[in-house]
């Protein structure tokens, strides 16, 4: 992508970030509402994720990077230490906002994530990591803990992972 189309395509993951941190932050009891029950998924050690109804993301269809064949809106979980499974994404730019109480998720506290240099940093709500192709990131829960984040990705990053 070009300097100007980087920019705009940001800008569009931002865009769709505040819209489902709104709906989120509004509507009572948001699982059978807003999610796709058929998506949930669990994978190895401790990960999960689910994806928002379609219907919910309709609203950003006429922006020219809006494409669910290629892109994912979802919520995923890491409940344990999943320090030995940072990796990167080599053409998925995701933005990432950690959940907490103000959306109806249990804060994240004793998690972390990494980012660049693999270093531990204590993981809190509100927080919201650009993950940018090829940057180097991950989560862990250890001891027992939950981090729950929104996950807005262009080209689905379920698809493009790569351990470092």
């Amino acid at each position: 992508m070009k300097k100007d189309e980087t920019i705009e395509h940001s800008a569009f993951l931002i865009e769709i970030t505040n819209g489902l941190l709104k709906l989120l932050r509004t509507t009572p009891n948001p699982f059978p509402k807003l999610f796709d029950k058929t998506t949930y998924e669990v994978y190895r050690d401790g990960f999960a994720r689910i994806t928002f109804k379609k219907k919910h993301l309709e609203r950003w269809r006429d922006n020219p990077y809006f494409n669910l064949d290629l892109m994912s809106c979802e919520i995923l979980w890491v409940e344990s230490d999943l320090e030995h499974e940072i990796h990167r994404h080599e053409n998925s730019h995701a933005l990432i906002t950690i959940l907490g109480m103000r959306e109806g998720f249990a804060e994240p506290n004793g998690t972390y994530f990494y980012l660049d240099d693999k270093n531990a940093l204590p993981a809190r709500s509100g927080l919201t990591i650009d993950v940018y192709p090829n940057r180097i990131h991950g989560f862990s829960a250890p001891n027992g803990g939950r981090i729950t984040f929104l996950s807005i990705q262009s080209r689905k990053i379920i698809e493009d992972f790569h351990l470092v």
